[in-house]
């Protein structure tokens, strides 16, 4: 009896150890480089690294490239800005990572079906005067085959962003910074 609960001590462990392993792999995490949308409430000011106040108390969305990820700040360049901005990580609700572009004809190609569809029922529908329904149904068929090719070849050319949720890495609990002025900035970081 003993080596039977061993045993399924054992296998639950290794479940758990799996489980774990493949929820981690849900979460993606901020490095340095990464494209990024972020959300957060402002409650500081958002400021450049000279101090100046960049944007006042408000609810904030920006996409841009993450240049630095210090222990209780997020440095990020936004797109089409030249200034980085330092966003302090108690402020940050929601952050995501870019995950590639990709492209919409699927979509485009079942919207355009869809409604070459209808518009050839109804048009069937209107304008035949007896039984003719195998012959609406060809024609609904052509409809939806033309309509998918016309809108899924017309959106091959529009690219959307995805996006996945992150989390930011945890700060370090010591961490060594070079100003740009050659000081010297060492901080600690203690968890309670």
């Amino acid at each position: 009896m003993r080596r039977f609960s061993i045993r399924i001590t054992g296998s639950i462990a290794l479940l758990l150890t799996c489980a774990s392993a493949l929820s981690a792999q849900d979460t993606a995490l901020v490095y340095q480089g990464a494209r990024v949308r972020v959300k957060f409430e402002q409650e500081t000011p958002v400021t450049d690294r000279y101090g100046a106040v960049l944007l006042g108390s408000e609810t904030v969305r920006l996409v841009g490239e993450v240049t630095a990820l210090e222990s209780d700040t997020l440095i990020l360049l936004p797109e089409n800005a030249g200034v980085p901005l330092t966003i302090p990580r108690r402020d940050i609700d929601k952050i995501e990572v870019s995950q590639g572009k990709k492209s919409n004809w699927l979509k485009g190609g079942v919207v355009g079906g869809g409604a070459m569809l209808v518009m050839s029922v109804v048009m069937g529908v209107a304008f035949c005067e007896s039984d003719c329904g195998g012959d609406i149904a060809k024609v609904a068929a052509l409809g939806a085959g033309m309509g998918f090719a016309m809108g899924a070849s017309t959106s091959a050319l529009s690219k959307s962003e995805r996006w996945k949720e992150a989390e930011l890495p945890a700060p370090s609990l010591v961490a060594l910074g070079l100003g740009q002025d050659g000081s010297v900035r060492l901080a600690f970081s203690l968890r309670l």
